[in-house]
């Protein structure tokens, strides 16, 4: 039995070894088919969603991105009972909390990444829920400029945003191997304003956004590809304007070198929630002379239709 205990203790070992062998191969294998189908759900993505950037009608668009949204996130449900994976989305929270336990608390930047995190929750969730409701849209260029809603935040109003399509390119950012997805957009909108008998009553420029989050799939995983999220407050306009058109201007540039300006015009009757009061004084106001002829166009415009 001796002699033979040697030749077992081999055999033994080469089972062993194959069964290791086989089992680092099938998760290999369920690795790649896993990866597989993420890149395969996102070339979908991609595909599909060149026509919700571009779709002229606005009508349409809203219908549309409901559908777009059911779509991706049933094949993110189903990538994840598959493949696995974390249905909370919340590994970014859990990936700072190492990291600062490592630094021992001691990350400045802890607190802002969080709220980073936070605030593009807000919109994940209202896409994976249905709840996405943009209230005004407008596409040009490929790229679409969506006003989701607006909120009084005391003297000014918040204006909530998506922009859908601005260029960019995903680039490793440290030792780590993170991936970051970089963008470069300037952003400024124009508001015209005119009175009850439309006559211009003021203009205001304005550039850049006060929030904006450039990267959301760096706070999870699953956030749309493409998309940016952001504010921006505007003072609160004279109770004396009726109609307002406003241009947003949104610069970029191709990955080939090609500069890019969309452009968005919006004319609305202003939402009572956005003026000041009766008497109010409009703050950082500044006089300037316009000619004639411009201050009243639209009124000289609506005396031709009347005639």
């Amino acid at each position: 039995m001796k002699r033979y205990l040697g030749l077992i203790v081999v055999i033994v070992g080469v089972f062993v070894g194959m069964f290791y062998a086989f089992k680092r191969w099938d998760q290999k294998t369920a690795e790649t088919q896993r990866d597989l189908n993420a890149a395969r759900i996102k070339s979908a993505y991609l595909e599909r969603v060149a026509w919700i950037r571009v779709n002229p009608d606005e009508k349409s668009y809203k219908d549309e991105v409901g559908t777009f949204f059911r779509w991706y996130f049933k094949e993110v449900n189903d990538h994840i009972n598959k493949y696995g994976g974390n249905r909370k989305f919340d590994e970014y929270l859990t990936e700072l909390d190492e990291r600062s336990k490592k630094k021992k608390g001691d990350d400045d930047n802890y607190e802002t990444k969080k709220a980073a995190y936070e605030y593009t929750r807000k919109f994940f969730d209202d896409f994976q829920t249905g709840k996405y409701e943009p209230m005004w849209t407008s596409t040009d260029h490929g790229i679409r400029w969506d006003i989701v809603n607006t909120v009084p935040v005391g003297d000014k109003t918040r204006f909530t945003f998506v922009v859908w399509g601005i260029p960019g390119e995903e680039r490793v950012v440290d030792d780590r191997g993170t991936r970051k997805w970089v963008v470069s957009a300037g952003f400024k909108s124009n508001w015209k304003m005119w009175d009850e008998k439309a006559k211009l009553f003021g203009e205001m420029p304005a550039e850049g956004v006060d929030m904006k989050v450039e990267d959301p799939q760096r706070r999870i995983r699953w956030f749309p590809p493409q998309i940016i999220v952001g504010h921006f407050d505007i003072p609160k306009i004279p109770a004396e304007v009726k109609n307002i058109e406003v241009t947003f201007t949104q610069s970029t540039r191709s990955l080939t070198g090609t500069d890019i300006l969309a452009t968005h015009l919006w004319k609305l009757d202003l939402p009572a929630e956005w003026k000041l009061k009766p008497g109010e004084k409009w703050e950082g106001a500044q006089d300037s002379v316009r000619p004639e002829d411009e201050i009243n166009e639209r009124a000289e415009a609506e005396k031709k239709k009347k005639k």
